[in-house]
């Protein structure tokens, strides 16, 4: 069996930038030396990472002593008043004396399709994960996820009942990107979120979004009414007097197997594909919706605009099917410079509907 070869070195006074170190892991180092250890007249600087590496080769060191000297390297060389920097990067911050909430976002190689720019699935998620980031910088984290006290008491929570989404244009990988979210209220039953994602290096607008929340009781699994308690707690939040900045509003059709030309069957989520409630999350059934969209146009148009109304909840143990059809011209939904439309459809194979929506397309 291999073993690690000794580290052979010699310590000498630390330089002042390294005066943190405990003399413990500098017996440590000296300990190392073996009996066949060649004198050596050059003097060598032991710098953090060399003693951490050199108490982690020690053969006879326990695993909770390498643990314990991780550690204590960590805390020796993090730096603690970059913590509030780091968190308003990582997490967002509201802009002072607004209700106004901003975020920047880098674009990741793995959030990225075949065209290097990032998916519609990836966008969803982000939005998903600002407004959420959003509620938490307002104080309303009772569940981590928007609740505040008295829908706490009454087992309320908040749901998405329908999401449109409009791109102008996709970020590429390493683009960084500021989304800009607010609140306000939409109707008796509940709160609107928009947004706004713009390049942070030309200002351009690449996409709008507005989501709309509604209140559901966790034991009747029913929408509640936007209860005056909780709207007592989130208004001082809000945005006054505003209207969605995307929206559509025309009626959906109603499912027909006859009419339907792309269906895609026995979709079942796995087990990354489900929330805290155990609920498909909704960022799922955008990808869903791409899975019975003709091939072809996926490779010569990209999707332009998406709205989807929630219908049904789904778990883990759901199969599903997904069916797209093109609308004819005759439904004055057809092709425009180019641009294709389609209506999705997710329903259980038992026969329920779980989500309806539109997507457009334009070519790339």
């Amino acid at each position: 069996m291999s073993v690690a070869a000794p580290i052979f070195c010699m310590v000498t006074s630390p330089p002042r930038s390294h005066s943190r170190f405990s003399s413990s892991m500098k017996t440590s180092v000296m300990s190392l030396r073996g009996a066949n250890n060649r004198p050596n007249n050059k003097q060598e600087i032991m710098t953090p990472g060399d003693m951490l590496l050199a108490k982690m080769n020690t053969r006879t060191a326990s695993t909770h002593e390498k643990k314990q000297v991780l550690s204590d390297y960590w805390k020796q060389i993090r730096q603690p008043a970059a913590d509030t920097i780091a968190h308003d990067q990582l997490c967002g911050k509201l802009l002072q004396h607004t209700p106004i909430f901003q975020q920047d976002l880098l674009v990741k190689s793995f959030e990225i399709g075949p065209d290097y720019k990032m998916s519609i699935v990836a966008l969803a998620k982000n939005l998903q994960e600002t407004e959420i980031n959003h509620f938490k910088s307002m104080g309303l984290n009772e569940d981590g996820f928007g609740s505040t006290q008295e829908m706490t008491k009454r087992d309320l929570v908040w749901i998405i009942r329908k999401l449109h989404i409009h791109v102008n244009r996709y970020p590429s990988w390493g683009d960084i990107v500021q989304v800009t979210n607010w609140l306000y209220e939409s109707g008796k039953t509940g709160l609107r979120s928009d947004s706004i994602v713009s390049d942070v290096k030309t200002g351009e607008i690449l996409l709008l979004a507005s989501c709309g929340l509604v209140m559901m009781n966790k034991k009747t699994r029913k929408v509640s009414k936007f209860i005056e308690e909780a709207k007592e707690e989130i208004r001082p939040h809000l945005m006054p007097n505003c209207s969605p900045i995307v929206e559509d509003v025309r009626n959906f059709s109603q499912v027909d197997f006859d009419k339907t030309e792309y269906i895609h069957t026995d979709l079942k989520p796995g087990w990354n594909d489900l929330d805290v409630n155990q609920h498909v999350n909704n960022t799922k059934y955008v990808d869903w919706f791409l899975e019975s969209t003709p091939r072809t146009i996926l490779k010569t148009h990209e999707l332009s605009f998406i709205t989807l109304e929630y219908r049904k909840e789904c778990y883990g143990d759901a199969v599903l099917l997904s069916l797209t059809r093109e609308p004819r011209r005759s439904d004055h939904l057809s092709m425009n410079n180019g641009r294709i439309e389609f209506e999705h459809w997710l329903c259980l194979d038992s026969g329920p509907l779980v989500v309806r929506g539109r997507t457009m397309w334009k070519p790339r």
